[in-house]
This record gives C-alpha cells, structure tokens and sequence, in this order.
C-alpha cells in the first residue's frame, strides 16, 4: 500500500469515526474521565467507533489493493475529491453543533462565531466539488487559520478532546486537498 493510499484510508475512516461521534454527541478522546463519567453507554460508543474504524480501514485497504493505472488514478483523485468533501462537512457539522450547544466545559461556543465557521466549512465542501485548484487553495488556507488560531488561543484554555478532534479533522481536509492539487497537476484529476 502507498503512502497515498495509507493517508486516505486514515482519512475515509476518520471521516466515518467522526460523524458517528458526532451524530452520538460522545466524545472520541475522553481527557477528563471525572467530568464524563465512563458509564456503559460512552464505552459502548467508544468502542462502536472502534469497530467502525477498523472495519473502514479494512474495506478501503481491499478496495485499493490493485496496481495504479491511469483509470485507477483518475478513480483515485476523484476518491481524494470524495474525502475531502467529507471531511469538510464533518468540520461543518462539529462547528454547527458546538454553535447550538456548549459541550466544552468553561468555553462559550454557542453562538454566531461558530455558526460562520461551520459555515465556511460548508462552503469549503461546495468549492471542493466544483472548484478549481486555486479554490482549494483557499480552502486549506481556511483550515489552516482555523488549526493556527486553535493553538493560539490555548494559552489561558485548556486543550479539549473535541477541539483535537476537529484540528485532527481539518489537518487531514489539508492533506487531501493537497494531494488532489498534486494529482491535478499531474493530469490525472476528474469531476466527481
């Protein structure tokens, strides 16, 4: 399996992780066991993800399994365009959740500012299905800002799960979007 590949498998299956603990509200990186409380319903999804994930990344390493050829390659970019998407909507739909609820104890997320960021992430989805190079450009700009700013802002706040979570999440959008720049240069990119 190439380097390539072994990214988007972790991507595929991250993406998948990631919007099952979203959906669930569970928090996938438990870093406060006190004020979570490990009862049998947060072991039972954290262990669901688990599953989820292994079985993601088993079915991504079966179906990639072949050697490269052009319509592989073509197939490969439009997969790279497929997670990238993905991998948008979920950075959209952690930041539109924590903008209608505070699931970060001591940090106020509710509100507009995290509306427009989940925003901008749904528009990162809409520019990567119809953009070109130069949009995506822009969108690992905007992600980059976003895993910056993050850090930033850690100096009085402290580092939580769901914050790692969602850096983790844009820093692979980052990834793909930049091996799909790379695949379009090479000429091998297509239109979903």
């Amino acid at each position: 399996m190439t380097g390539q590949r072994r990214v988007l498998a972790l991507i595929f299956a991250l993406a998948v992780v990631g919007l099952y603990f979203v959906i669930f509200h569970t928090d996938p990186l438990p870093l406060n066991h006190e004020s979570i409380g490990l009862g049998k319903a947060h072991v039972a999804h954290t262990v669901f993800g688990i599953v989820l994930l292994a079985a993601a990344g088993y079915l991504w390493y079966r179906s990639e399994a072949v050697p490269l050829r052009r319509e592989s390659m073509v197939r490969q970019s439009v997969v790279l365009r497929i997670s990238a998407i993905v991998l948008s909507l979920t950075a959209a739909a952690i930041h539109l959740v924590l903008s209608l609820v505070n699931l970060i104890p001591g940090e106020m997320t509710a509100g507009p500012v995290f509306a427009a960021l989940g925003v901008g992430y749904v528009a990162g989805a809409i520019v990567i299905l119809y953009g070109k190079r130069l949009l995506y450009t822009l969108v690992i700009f905007y992600s980059a800002a976003l895993v910056l700013t993050y850090a930033a802002s850690r100096d009085g706040l402290p580092v939580e799960s769901i914050g790692l979570f969602t850096k983790t999440i844009e820093a692979l959008l980052i990834a793909s979007l930049w091996f799909l720049i790379r695949s379009e240069r090479n000429g091998t990119a297509s239109r979903v």
